[in-house]
């Protein structure tokens, strides 16, 4: 991973090809320079939102960050086990393409839509139980996109363990708080 240790480190060799700590090393720039292979920077080739999935699959791939508390820790193993990442990516964070769906993908947990089409927790209940949330299925323009959409979510309500939704919940929370938590961090730099 090109040293990196942080979602940030990720970030800074995709755009830049370099973290801002390596380019102020006078060691590093020389080992680099006698190289052959050198990290290009993907500044002007890749937008904004394409760093942001790049960066969500490294961190993902590699377990970055690693959560520390045990329900959040079950939730990520009981998504792999009920195979959550086969169309919400990695760990819920890559927004995978659905062709008929409204906005031609299927969510990320810690992408920014997601508190339009989750709520709360009961009605994140109801999508894995059900497969499809109650405010959704009354939806008439809901439902059209749903029935489109070449991907559906499967209700899990028959491969749930005891206490899943709940740690699943968890998970997804502290997901979208290390988003929130790197968003002002950016924010804060400038970027």
């Amino acid at each position: 991973m090109m040293f990196g240790h942080d979602p940030e480190d990720i970030r800074e060799w995709i755009r830049d090809g370099v973290t801002h700590a390596k380019a102020q090393s006078d060691t590093w720039r020389a080992e680099r320079d006698r190289g052959a292979l050198k990290m290009p920077a993907f500044r002007d080739r890749l937008s904004g939102s394409q760093i942001d999935d790049l960066v969500a699959f490294v961190s993902a791939v590699h377990g970055m960050p690693e959560p520390e508390d045990s329900t959040v820790i079950r939730g990520r193993e009981r998504i792999d086990a009920l195979g959550c990442g086969g169309c919400h990516g990695p760990g819920g964070r890559l927004a995978r393409p659905n062709p008929g769906s409204l906005k031609g993908y299927v969510p990320s947990w810690d992408g920014a839509d997601f508190p339009d089409l989750v709520r709360d927790k009961g009605e994140f209940r109801e999508w894995v139980e059900r497969g499809v949330s109650r405010r959704f299925e009354q939806s008439p323009p809901a439902r059209f996109f749903l029935r489109r959409a070449i991907l559906k979510m499967p209700a899990f309500r028959n491969h749930l363990e005891m206490g899943d939704v709940d740690a699943i919940w968890g998970y997804i929370q502290w997901l979208r708080s290390q988003t929130a938590r790197h968003e002002r961090t950016v924010h804060a730099h400038g970027e």
